[in-house]
């Protein structure tokens, strides 16, 4: 009985065959790639024949502030002073002292990762029919140094500023999401579904939305919402000029219409941060930059090197700080 009990199960296990259709599971698994190669070309058609709307731009803080500034360039027809350049300038200038004092001014600062170029195209955008607006270009040493600009944020703002190329529409394997599904859900869910922000950023604004609404209400200042601790590491304060600034200046001059007023203002940097060399460098690094960008003679002078406890991070200072330096820039303005 054991035996016959053995032999039974054995059977069975031997029974358990699994047949294998090949012509059968390869039509499958070519329907699914059919249905997934449609659904990209449904998406990508949709999004270049201009039957989805076009990008909010509000997916993330970077994007955000980038078509934010490209707005405000396009739409500050009464104003004719503006300030570009990097993040330093986005922090610091606090537009609503400027406007206390009388200076009607608009702040275009978006990011170091855009390159100064970059911030020629939103000068230029704000310099239409203004024959007699004056740009203050402001960087920070830590935007001067760095190697090279981003790409993807210069595209942000091409296509902020409607001058995004056919290049940079193109189908190709190697962007293959980002014009597909990346695209179509920026056109479809970002203008009304809120993008939350992370860390303090959020906890201050909350949403992409909020941060667009209170960066144009302020006509383009944005709070830094960190506080510098001189016991981290924040890299070398070796400053040099990077080799690309040079052409990058050229081609910012070159975007202005003749007769545009430029000055150049340097960011300041925390004490602790600065070595005995510093002022001598940034000294040699407006000069030369002020050369390349026909500013104004002599530029703006402002300070180089504030108390650590006027910054949030190496390169940004604190609210009430960004209001005291632009209190400092008015009243350098007025004499």
């Amino acid at each position: 009985m054991p035996h016959q009990q053995h032999e039974s199960a054995t059977h069975r296990k031997v029974g358990q065959v699994y047949l294998v259709n090949s012509i059968v599971l390869l039509k499958q698994f070519a329907a699914i790639l059919l249905i997934f190669i449609g659904a990209f070309l449904i998406m990508w058609i949709s999004n270049r024949s201009g039957v989805m709307p076009k990008k909010t731009q509000l997916g993330d803080p970077d994007s955000t502030i980038i078509s934010t500034k490209a707005r405000l360039a396009t739409t500050s027809n009464q104003k004719r002073i503006a300030f570009v350049g990097d993040s330093s300038c986005l922090v610091n200038i606090h537009i609503p002292t400027m406007n206390d004092n009388g200076i009607d001014a608009v702040n275009l600062g978006t990011l170091s990762y855009l390159g100064i170029d970059s911030f020629g195209l939103l000068a230029q955008r704000f310099c239409q029919n203004k024959p007699d607006a004056e740009i203050f270009l402001v960087l920070h040493p830590e935007c001067v140094r760095m190697v090279a600009s981003s790409s993807d944020h210069r595209n942000i703002l091409l296509e902020a500023l409607d001058r995004a190329t056919d290049s940079s529409t193109q189908f190709q394997l190697s962007n293959l999401r980002k014009i597909t599904v990346d695209d179509f859900s920026s056109r479809l869910f970002d203008g009304w579904l809120p993008t939350p922000l992370k860390g303090r950023l959020g906890y201050r604004y909350g949403f992409t939305h909020n941060l667009m609404s209170e960066i144009f209400s302020t006509g383009g200042f944005m709070e830094e919402t960190s506080r510098f601790d001189a016991s981290d590491f924040h890299g070398s304060s070796d400053y040099r000029i990077a080799r690309r600034v040079q052409n990058e200046c050229t081609l910012f001059r070159s975007y202005l219409p003749n007769g545009v007023r430029v000055y150049l203002l340097v960011s300041p940097i925390p004490q602790s941060h600065a070595t005995r060399g510093n002022e001598k460098q940034i000294l040699e690094m407006r000069s030369e930059i002020g050369k390349w960008i026909q500013s104004e003679n002599p530029s703006k002078n402002m300070p180089t090197v504030l108390p650590d406890s006027s910054f949030g991070t190496v390169t940004h200072l604190l609210p009430n700080s960004a209001r005291e330096y632009t209190q400092q820039l008015c009243l350098m303005l007025s004499q």
